[in-house]
């Protein structure tokens, strides 16, 4: 029982680092895009990804720009990947909401033309 209940303190820790160190502005400005250039509102989960793939690799190659070393994010510690989960989960349902907008509002447009 022990065991069980470091686990969860640990996930607790892990999600309390990520929410201090979470940065949720290039995640929003990508998934925003992502969102309103879609065509048809699905594969949410796939498009989410191509999201945060995409602010992984700004992350990692944005200090090479100034010459640095590459930011590889650390995967072996738990708030990181707490972070990378937020982060998708607010991809995915930013891209959701974005994506259930624009097919309501052309149905709506398609009802108001009849």
């Amino acid at each position: 029982m022990t065991d069980l209940w470091h686990f969860f303190q640990g996930l607790g820790d892990g999600f309390r680092g990520a929410l201090s160190d979470l940065n949720p502005i290039p995640i929003l400005i990508i998934a925003l895009v992502i969102g309103l250039i879609q065509t048809k509102p699905d594969r949410y989960a796939l498009k989410a990804f191509g999201a945060l793939a995409l602010v992984i690799l700004a992350q990692i190659f944005y200090p090479v720009i100034n010459h640095h070393t590459a930011n590889w994010p650390d995967l072996g510690r738990l708030s990181e990947l707490a972070k990378l989960f937020l982060l998708y989960l607010f991809a995915f349902g930013l891209i959701g909401v974005l994506g259930s907008l624009k097919s309501s509002i052309k149905l709506g447009a398609a009802k108001s033309a009849h």
